[in-house]
């Protein structure tokens, strides 16, 4: 590619590696000079991304030149502030001509609303990726107190089975006992029958050994009734 002056019509693009490549220096190195020198270059020579035009090559060209011939910066930034400037020279590269038309700060403002463009995409991927996180982190939470309830849960069953067990024995404990009331109730009723039956008997052996008259005493001295006594061993006797 020829030289470019100020009668060329097409004016080229080139990058940091196109122009390290050229001047057989490190892409770092070259950065360093832009930021040194920037009061010298274009715009583009410390954008994001970083370009270089014709005219920076002129102002680089001279850097180089004192570089090689080992000139502190002090000398390098004098020069350039007396305006000096080397002619450009041929640099291979791919460079793509912009329209003759564009001037540079429309193109600055086009690079300029990509590399926005880029940044406003990173940083919706960044909070796209940081509610994710968010979320994980929410889910992992809800699992762990899921986790701990399953097992305080479980632990209180542990607890229940030995208290039901224990009801469930207490509950069969009553039920003889109170079968044991009600036999006992069934017993004493029975007792209270028979005791009222005896109260019966007695009462009519009490009338019959009543004395009626004279007559009947004697006959029950001489023998013909039966002893009380023994109609008494009758009746309990019979009870028992």
């Amino acid at each position: 590619m020829s030289p470019i002056d100020g009668n060329d019509t097409i004016k080229r693009m080139y990058s940091v590696n196109d122009l390290a490549k050229h001047y057989d220096i490190s892409p770092n190195t070259l950065k360093n000079w832009a930021s040194e020198f920037r009061d010298y270059l274009g715009d583009g020579a410390n954008a994001n991304p970083r370009f270089y035009v014709e005219n920076d090559l002129q102002a680089l060209n001279l850097v180089s030149h004192l570089r090689q011939q080992n000139k502190p910066y002090t000398e390098i930034h004098k020069a350039l502030e007396q305006g000096d400037r080397m002619e450009a020279t041929p640099v291979n590269a791919s460079a793509i001509p912009p329209d003759n038309d564009t001037p540079n700060n429309e193109l600055m403002t086009k690079l300029t609303a990509t590399v926005a463009r880029f940044e406003g995409e990173l940083t919706a991927t960044k909070q796209e990726r940081d509610r994710l996180i968010s979320q994980v982190e929410n889910e992992r939470n809800r699992a762990n107190d899921l986790l701990e309830r399953a097992i305080k849960a479980e632990t209180e069953a542990q607890q229940i089975t030995p208290l039901q067990q224990r009801i469930e024995t207490e509950a069969e404990a009553r039920t003889r006992a109170e079968a044991e009331a009600k036999e006992a109730v069934e017993r004493a009723t029975r007792a209270e029958t028979t005791a009222d039956m005896l109260r019966a008997q007695l009462d009519e052996m009490s009338q019959q050994d009543a004395p009626t008259s004279p007559s009947e005493d004697a006959s029950d001295s001489a023998g013909t009734n039966e002893p009380t006594s023994r109609r008494w061993w009758h009746i309990f006797g019979n009870s028992k």
